[in-house]
């Protein structure tokens, strides 16, 4: 089962992709609850719980889809978010959002089933995988959801893994867990810290920002950094 929203301030491009979804859904036999909205300032004001998909149009009146989803990223960093626009110059601006799919208007069904299907399986993916560990605080085994890791670091022997709102400790090589976490995004940037590439907001100059945080990259690790990224980025375009 997969939640997914759509806004978009025209109602015939709202029933098109309706029933192309509709379509991919029953081809790919999977159960879906999909949720409309017509403005952006309305998804916001209602913004549902537990969204996996939002398809947002980035040219709509008053908030359009890019500022849309700059608010929907200070409360909600796991959901993933496919673009609908006629220009093709806003790609620039989604990596801010990290939002890194598009469909250029007008949208075509195997566009869009390509993107919703490669979401669908990073989705399931994402729900059925975790880490498990003892927490030093009060050494409680504890399932760690992969998709809510943003960034983990090591001092003094001990691993703090930070998550969207909260931390855990626990003493594990920093190592252990990279190699656990090899077959999703994350990057060891320096050798204290590893690094959820989906959850890279901006690079500086001298590290990447997560939540407000700017996590170090080690000098020689930049470049194959941004790589990484630019790979990410050209994967799934």
């Amino acid at each position: 089962m997969i939640k997914v929203v759509l806004c978009d301030d025209e109602k015939k491009q709202r029933n098109t992709i309706k029933k192309y979804l509709d379509e991919i859904c029953k081809e790919v036999n999977i159960e879906y609850v999909l949720l409309e909205f017509e403005s952006g300032e309305k998804l916001l004001k209602e913004y549902p719980s537990d969204i996996d998909l939002a398809i947002l149009d980035i040219q709509m009146d008053r908030l359009n889809g890019m500022d849309t989803a700059r608010e929907i990223r200070k409360f909600d960093t796991n959901v993933d978010i496919i673009f609908i626009t006629a220009d093709s110059s806003f790609m620039q601006d989604g990596y801010e959002v990290r939002a890194y799919r598009y469909l250029l208007k007008p949208v075509r069904y195997y566009d869009l089933k390509k993107h919703i299907s490669a979401c669908i399986n990073e989705v399931e993916n994402k729900k059925s995988k975790y880490i498990t560990i003892k927490e030093n605080n009060n050494r409680e085994i504890v399932r760690v959801p992969v998709s809510k890791i943003c960034y983990i670091e090591t001092e003094n022997r001990y691993l703090s893994i930070h998550t969207d709102k909260q931390i855990y400790t626990t003493r594990v090589n920093i190592s252990k867990i990279e190699d656990e976490l090899k077959e999703f995004k994350f990057y060891r940037c320096h050798r204290c810290y590893l690094v959820n590439l989906e959850k890279i907001k901006s690079i500086t100059s001298g590290g990447v920002m997560i939540n407000d945080k700017e996590i170090l990259v080690s000098r020689y690790k930049m470049k194959e950094l941004k790589v990484k990224m630019t790979k990410m980025l050209g994967d799934i375009l």
